[in-house]
């Protein structure tokens, strides 16, 4: 898909994609009404800010999925729930940005950074588990998660940017 192309389409609230191979730079940004997308397997790259300011609930990137550009998922409001199967090694920057009901999230285990503010203002985020291939976790990541409660670092040695994990109650590490 082009990039742009049904970006602001505010009444916009189903698609079915067949055949796509990459979902452009703005492709459904600001498309309030979409509520659900099942991304096809035939997906390898999905762009920035690409879902950005739709209605979402849910998300699953499929295996296929090779890169996902920064901001992709950002200010999803009514986002719950993602799980990502692409074996990716970053989480961008601002990846899922302000998504304040983003309550559950499936990492792969293939991470190996997690990008600026990449979870940041995640309010209803309440744990998260960190792949053994982590290695960099940027700035203000997790920052202002404020139900963030509980971490699970599964590797030994982690590069933790500035103000990673500010404003999160964690209880537990």
């Amino acid at each position: 898909l082009e990039e742009g192309i049904f970006s602001g389409c505010t009444h916009l609230q189903s698609v079915s994609l067949k055949n796509v191979t990459k979902i452009g730079y703005n492709a459904f940004n600001d498309c309030e009404s979409l509520t659900s997308i099942e991304i096809p397997n035939s997906v390898t790259e999905i762009g920035q800010d690409a879902f950005m300011l739709t209605g979402l609930t849910s998300v699953t990137v499929p295996e296929s999925v090779r890169t996902i550009g920064d901001g992709a998922f950002r200010f999803i409001e009514n986002l719950e729930t993602v799980t990502i199967l692409a074996p990716l090694e970053k989480i961008g920057e601002s990846m899922f940005y302000g998504c304040t009901k983003l309550s559950s999230v499936t990492l792969p285990e293939t991470v190996k950074e997690i990008g600026e503010a990449a979870f940041r203002n995640c309010a209803n985020l309440t744990s998260i588990s960190l792949a053994a291939s982590l290695e960099t976790i940027g700035s203000d990541a997790f920052s202002n998660c404020s139900a963030l409660s509980s971490v699970t670092f599964n590797g030994s040695e982690i590069e933790v940017g500035g103000n990673a994990f500010g404003g999160c109650p964690i209880a537990t590490v």
